[in-house]
């Protein structure tokens, strides 16, 4: 028994089998104008079944689609699953998808592209296929992309397509709660004319995606936010706890010294403090990215007090930020430091400044003032005088600016800073002061030194050193009572112009016939003493020939007369060469 109509159509049977069942009933005898009709029938219907199977495959694919698409939440995995499931639900050679993106369009996502130009480029938002489609937000097909003429062709976009091989182009727009996102597009190598279903199905897919799209988008903007307000939040608790911390410091009565390194250990370079008036601009600074080296005024009682520095930052923005948080503890500390100190202000002044200029009011009494002032009569200390250079009115007013180390007292006395420092040697408070930016001040370091009557002493060469230091014309250095030496005492009453007149009267005439003549002739006076009046190692030291230099000896004898070169004359000569030098006066 042949099947029927109706068995065709529920199995689904191919259009030859419609054919033999039509035959077999005419050859049936049945009439042809029944055949015909029931076959016309039956084909509409298998059009039909046809078309509802295949949307319910569609149906079912896109509903696997929007399901897959709707779990995630990254857009740079999204979009190239956008373009995958566009290509395989029409069955394209080649899908992407273009995205509105400060006023351009731009190419984000591709599936089935055989070259990399297609992703990533750029084109302005009104130009090329894409722009028409957002323009119209309607679907656009073309059957044929290198003969259309319906849009504003792109060159880059056009190019592209070429090197592609593509032909037909099917686009959607993407649309969320009424705002265009982009576009998305399947393409074919051949020719093709795209049917409604088709485009009804590739609109369909474009809304799902376009509601993921923004979703994802969406999750995006709330990570970063929340990142941001977690990141917020942790410099917050951060900022909290250091307050916290900053304020146990001060309140325990930590020194400044403590706060610098506590300071120093958050930032990301080297911290110091300066009493001097700070550049509060960015300034030039050592190791900065930026040319520009964090500070930060300390200010307390309204007045100024010094900078907080640091030098070698390697992030600028946050070390300026931490010494801003800083800086009122370590005004608190400051001010602290100096208000419980014994004898504070003025009056232990006077009470340091008296026990080094007049330690003989006796040994109990000494001690007992030495105490008063903070110091520990038999722990070593070391003494540091600090005059200031020309044009400043006085040296520095604190000893953190001398890089001086905690537990120092200091006062002022007249335009220069006195300050005895724990130390048990000269050398280390040279070395801690050299590796600091340098105040415009000149040092002198004496002692060590314990007890009164020692640290008087001590006092006495460290303002001797000074003062020769000042003398030789090096004003701005550091020098320990031991490395000036003689110097030191022989300077200790001569000031610069002392030196320039008594070199003038002495080698004023050498001094002239040098310069006329253009012979160094204090440098072989002084090479010539310095060998005992020798002359064939002067010669070497000073790589002339010996005629040479008894032709120059002959104009000194001529000059300074024949006595020059014996004691004590030619002591005084040598000393005087050595101290001072016209070239850089004292």
């Amino acid at each position: 028994m042949s099947p029927s109509w109706l068995d065709l159509l529920v199995e689904g049977a191919p259009l030859t089998a419609f054919d033999r069942h039509r035959d077999a009933l005419l050859r049936a005898g049945a009439p042809p104008e029944d055949v015909g009709r029931q076959a016309e029938t039956a084909l509409r219907l298998r059009d039909l079944l046809g078309q509802q199977r295949r949307s319910a495959v569609e149906s079912r694919q896109l509903s696997e689609a929007a399901a897959h698409l709707a779990g995630i939440r990254r857009t740079d995995t999204l979009l190239p699953e956008v373009s995958r499931w566009a290509r395989l639900l029409l069955g394209a050679d080649l899908a992407y998808i273009g995205l509105l993106r400060d006023g351009e369009f731009v190419l984000a996502a591709e599936h089935g592209a055989a070259s990399t130009r297609l992703h990533g480029l750029h084109m302005p938002a009104t130009a090329g296929l894409g722009g028409l489609v957002v323009g119209q937000g309607a679907p656009v097909s073309i059957s044929s992309y290198g003969m259309e003429n319906g849009f504003a062709h792109f060159p880059a976009a056009d190019a592209t397509m070429a090197e592609e091989g593509i032909r037909a182009v099917l686009g959607v727009p993407l649309i969320s709660h009424r705002r265009s996102l982009g576009a998305l597009f399947v393409c074919r190598r051949t020719e093709h004319p795209f049917t409604g279903p088709e485009t009804s199905l590739l609109s369909a897919f474009a809304s799902h995606a376009a509601t993921a799209i923004d979703t994802a988008h969406s999750v995006e903007r709330y990570r970063h936010d929340a990142e941001h307000l977690r990141t917020a939040n942790t410099e917050l608790t951060r900022t909290l706890l250091w307050n916290r911390q900053l304020a146990d410091m001060v309140l325990s009565g930590c020194d400044t010294h403590d706060l610098i390194r506590e300071i120093a250990a958050q930032t990301t370079g080297d911290v110091h403090f300066t009493d001097a008036d700070p550049d509060l601009g960015t300034g030039p600074g050592e190791g900065t990215a930026d040319g520009a080296r964090p500070t930060q005024a300390v200010v307390s009682g309204g007045l100024l007090r010094g900078a907080l520095i640091v030098t070698g930052s390697e992030d600028t923005e946050r070390d300026r930020a931490l010494l801003e948080q800083a800086a009122p503890f370590f005004a608190l500390a400051l001010a602290g430091e100096e208000a419980v100190a014994p004898g504070a202000g003025p009056a232990r002044d006077i009470l340091l400044i008296d026990l080094l200029t007049r330690p003989d009011r006796g040994s109990a009494d000494a001690n007992r003032r030495m105490r008063s002032t903070g110091l520990d009569p038999d722990a070593p200390y070391c003494v540091v005088v600090a005059m200031p250079e020309a044009g400043h009115r006085r040296a520095p007013g604190h000893p953190h600016a001398l890089g001086l180390p905690p537990g120092t007292v200091a006062a002022r006395h007249g335009d220069r800073l006195i300050a005895v420092a724990p130390a048990t040697s000269p050398e280390s408070l040279l070395g801690a002061w050299g590796e600091r930016d340098r105040p415009e001040a000149t040092l002198g370091i004496a002692g060590p030194g314990t007890g009164p009557r020692e640290l008087a002493g001590c006092y006495h060469d460290a303002e001797q050193t000074a003062r020769a230091l000042m003398s030789l014309g090096r004003t701005g250095e550091a020098a320990t009572s031991g490395q000036l030496g003689l110097y030191r005492v022989l300077l200790s009453h001569a000031g610069r112009r002392e030196l320039q007149a008594q070199f003038a009267q002495m080698l004023g005439t050498v001094v002239e016939e040098q310069r006329r003549r253009h012979i160094p002739l204090l440098e072989t006076l002084r090479s010539y003493l310095e060998h005992g009046c020798r002359a064939a190692p002067t010669a070497r030291a000073l790589v002339i020939h010996v005629n040479t230099l008894y032709q120059r000896l002959e104009v000194l004898d001529r000059l300074l007369g024949p006595d020059w070169r014996e004691p004590p004359r030619s002591v005084d000569l040598l000393l005087l060469l050595h101290i001072h030098h016209p070239a850089h006066p004292a």
